[in-house]
């Protein structure tokens, strides 16, 4: 929500809502049967509050909702279009396409 702050933490996988006045409100360490975070990157909310977590070691892309509860993921190693090797940065465009970028030299950038 709009009053709450949402930290990742890179080293001990999980995400952490706090308040404005520094309070946790929740942890979460997002798990999930088909997409078990190694060494997550970035991530970005959606409109829904959807945590969007790209995973640098597991070369994929998570969906958790906003409590923590996977939802689906995307994406996989290698080099063919919806591929990833290695995913960093993430966003998500006016339209609500997710943009990704990795370091996959045939396609740098997704959407």
């Amino acid at each position: 929500t709009p009053e709450e702050i949402v930290v990742l933490s890179y080293r001990n996988p999980c995400v952490s809502v706090y308040s404005y006045s520094h309070q946790l409100i929740r942890e979460m360490i997002p798990l999930g049967e088909n997409c078990q975070l190694k060494l997550p990157a970035r991530f970005v909310l959606d409109t829904f509050s959807n945590i969007i977590l790209t995973d640098f070691e597991s070369h994929c892309v998570c969906v958790y909702s906003d409590r923590g509860e996977f939802l689906h993921k995307f994406g996989k190693e290698g080099d063919l279009k919806g591929d990833f090797i290695q995913p960093r940065g993430i966003t998500i465009c006016p339209q609500g396409r997710i943009i990704v970028a990795s370091d996959n030299p045939n396609h740098p950038i997704q959407i």
